[in-house]
């Protein structure tokens, strides 16, 4: 008898009180090697205005992999109404890790990409061993084929 009581009390308060949906971003954070290797395009970059609703423009400082071949790219803000937007602070260094989106071209950086603040990380160095390794990667790659690939890519534009 106490038992089809709770069961009714259980379904009754359910009809009351539904529980609403509810969504959560959960994301695997690549590090190192699998970064790289994940993301066709990482750029050193100087944030030069960010617009939190659209988008942030950069200056690109260094391409380590990739196709960029302007010297400023704009990449529009991650929107989702289960996250907030990414925030750039001008003036601020940055490695973006980009993905191109297929279907008109432009540039991604999903919100689970391993973006990499310089600022931030030689302010707190022992709070980004993981991006700090990853950065150490990028730069101890061959220069001459970041260079290269910048050249071709250059040339394809002019």
């Amino acid at each position: 008898m106490t038992k089809r009581i709770a069961i009714i009390l259980v379904a009754a308060l359910a009809v009351m009180f539904p529980v609403k949906s509810s969504h959560a971003l959960s994301c695997l954070m690549l590090h190192g090697q699998e970064a790289i290797d994940a993301y066709p395009i990482i750029v050193k970059v100087t944030s030069i205005d960010s617009n939190e609703k659209t988008y942030g423009t950069f200056a690109v400082e260094k391409v380590y992999k990739g196709d960029i071949s302007d010297n400023e790219i704009s990449v529009p803000s991650f929107l989702s109404r289960h996250a907030e937007p990414r925030k750039y602070k001008s003036g601020q260094l940055y490695v973006l890790f980009l993905k191109r989106n297929e279907k008109n071209g432009e540039l991604v950086n999903r919100y689970c990409s391993p973006e990499i603040d310089l600022s931030a990380m030689e302010a707190y160095p022992d709070n980004f061993y993981y991006k700090k390794r990853t950065y150490d990667l990028l730069e101890a790659m061959d220069e001459s084929f970041a260079h290269k690939t910048f050249q071709k890519v250059k040339a394809l534009f002019q």
